[in-house]
Formats: C-alpha cells, sequence, structure tokens
C-alpha cells in the first residue's frame, strides 16, 4: 500500500515503517496546548479540518489534505479516549 492512499470512504491511511495511522470522519482529539476537545471531520472534497463548539461558538481549522491532517494531529493532538457529548 503507497502512503495515503485512500482506502474507502472516510478513511486515509500513512503508512511508514513499523507505524501507521488511520484519519477517521467523527474522531475526537485533544489539543495538547489548551487541552480543548475538537472533532476530526471529512468534507466532500476530501478535505479535512478539526472543529470545535465551545461556549464561544463554533470554529473550524483550515481545511487541508489527509497527509497534512495526519501531521498536524500527530505534533499538535492526541486521541481522545471516547467520544464528547455536544455542548448544549
Amino acid at each position: 500500500m503507497a502512503p495515503g492512499q485512500y482506502l474507502g470512504h472516510n478513511k486515509v491511511y500513512i503508512i511508514r515503517e513499523g507505524y501507521s495511522m488511520r484519519l477517521r470522519n467523527g474522531d475526537f482529539y485533544t489539543n495538547v496546548l489548551n487541552n480543548k476537545l475538537f472533532r476530526l471531520n471529512e468534507d466532500n472534497n476530501s478535505s479535512w479540518y478539526l472543529s470545535l463548539r465551545d461556549e464561544e461558538g463554533y470554529h473550524e481549522t483550515e481545511k487541508i489534505s489527509g497527509r497534512d491532517m495526519i501531521r498536524l494531529v500527530e505534533s499538535s493532538y492526541k486521541k481522545a479516549n471516547k467520544k464528547a457529548t455536544p455542548l448544549s
């Protein structure tokens, strides 16, 4: 399998020697700098972004490729253990 190959809808894999990471639409990640919980999203053009809904409103990061999102998530986020409940 080639790095960055798309394997089905809503999944992007990056394979490196002895390591692989998969993006999944709807997974949650915590920012290691501010400890805020973000949701991973894929749009209709197969671009990826992180969204956050908090007391200040709804926020989205820039839409980027799957490969770039994996780099961003690896550098500044950790995967959340469970799904979060949305704010009312």
